[in-house]
């Protein structure tokens, strides 16, 4: 039997198997996926935003923040501070945890100063940034925004640059926004700290298919020998 190749391909095979898998994302992909702003009640101390890292590595929130309001995201501007790991959510807010707003464990306690505006006739918004709290105005451009209400009357840009599309309606009292991978949605059902996102897994890169390939070639060339 002939197995002149298979050295080669051992070899091809070998070179790669530290790194048989090329991720899909090389940083954190930090997204919104709930938040609550409207309580039952007073706001104050009870609102809630919470982050997935999406992403595939640990995430420092230091250089990121939220911006929030009607006519631009400078109403009210939050320094965000902590680590996300990947798959994990994270919630910052507070400090008030109470059933009537879902019982959040805090990753990062600050409250919402201002609080987070209520929609009404005319839609509000809440955006992500990759730039400190201090460095948003009214022209920054978003990693992520959600626009909610009956509209977008006043222009609030999205992760474009450009005038954003109404994403969801207005959460009533007791209600969160939440995001589901694809759309956002109005839940009674409040879920801090969980949820159904998953974060991104490695898909094979050129050096795992080149390997299995060698692998898969040398055994027919063996399985061919054999029978002869």
């Amino acid at each position: 039997m002939s197995f002149k190749h298979l050295p080669l391909l051992l070899f091809l095979s070998s070179i790669v198997v530290s790194n048989l898998f090329v991720p899909r994302q090389t940083h954190g992909d930090v997204i919104l996926s709930e938040f609550f702003y409207d309580a039952t009640g007073s706001d104050n101390g009870n609102e809630w935003v919470e982050l997935f890292n999406d992403g595939l590595t640990a995430v420092d929130l230091s250089t990121y923040s939220l911006g929030y309001g009607g006519s631009d995201y400078t109403f009210g501007t939050y320094q965000l501070s902590g680590i996300i790991a990947p798959g994990q959510y994270f919630v910052a807010g507070g400090a008030s945890s109470n059933a009537g707003n879902g019982n959040p464990v805090f990753d990062f306690m600050m409250d919402f100063s201002p609080d987070i505006q209520n929609s009404g006739t005319i839609g509000d918004g809440l955006a992500f940034f990759n730039v400190t709290a201090s460095s948003i105005t009214s022209s920054t451009v978003p990693i992520a925004a959600v626009i909610y209400g009956p509209n977008n009357d006043n222009g609030l840009i999205d992760e474009t640059g450009g005038v954003g599309a109404v994403d969801v309606g207005d959460a009533a009292a007791g209600s969160s926004l939440t995001y589901d991978g694809t759309n956002w949605a109005i839940t009674s059902t409040l879920t801090p700290g969980s949820g159904t996102l998953i974060s991104a897994v490695p898909e094979p890169g050129a050096g795992a298919i080149l390997a299995m390939l060698g692998i898969s070639l040398a055994a027919r060339r063996r399985r061919k020998s054999c029978r002869a």
